[in-house]
């Protein structure tokens, strides 16, 4: 199971080195855990080849992973994520400031509704680096690593974009 596999086992798997290893477990830190096996192909180094040699030794056990409270988690985390970054995470905690805490996931629609005129490309002006560059906005990406909990008060408000 890739979320608690420890760094010798990872390093065990055919044609993974020690920095791939740390990459692989590195990247699974970020994310709060994998819950695909194709999120793999995103760690910077391995190629399709290793991919396919060590893809049917591993499983996924989505219960391990680490969620984010998307109505208490700040832009400094956000801005870490290889999925939100501080763009994308600046536009969801200021958006959250301006009309309150996300009550369900479909709330979250409303972001993607008020930005349909945009794409991704353009929120992260055709830069290729920004987390989330290559994720469409509304695909299982963000919902499968995120939560709302309403128990918990988000942090003080702050702007984060500057006006264009």
């Amino acid at each position: 199971e890739i979320n608690q596999a420890d760094s010798l086992l990872i390093l065990s798997l055919p044609g993974i080195g020690p920095a791939l290893t740390h990459r692989i477990l590195a990247y699974r830190q970020k994310l709060g855990g994998y819950y695909e096996l194709n999120q793999l192909k995103e760690v910077w180094g391995l190629q399709d080849s290793v991919y396919q040699r060590i893809v049917e030794s591993l499983r996924v056990d989505e219960e391990l992973i680490q969620k984010i409270n998307i109505n208490t988690i700040g832009i400094e985390q956000l801005k870490n994520h290889p999925y939100f970054g501080y763009k994308i995470g600046g536009i969801i905690i200021n958006f959250r400031n301006q009309h309150g805490s996300f009550k369900s996931l479909e709330d979250i629609q409303k972001i993607f509704d008020e930005y349909k005129e945009k794409t991704i490309e353009d929120i992260c002006n055709n830069d290729s680096s920004c987390p989330g560059y290559s994720h469409n906005y509304m695909s299982d990406t963000y919902y499968k690593c995120i939560y709302i909990d309403n128990t918990q008060q988000a942090p003080e408000f702050h702007t984060f974009l500057k006006q264009a």
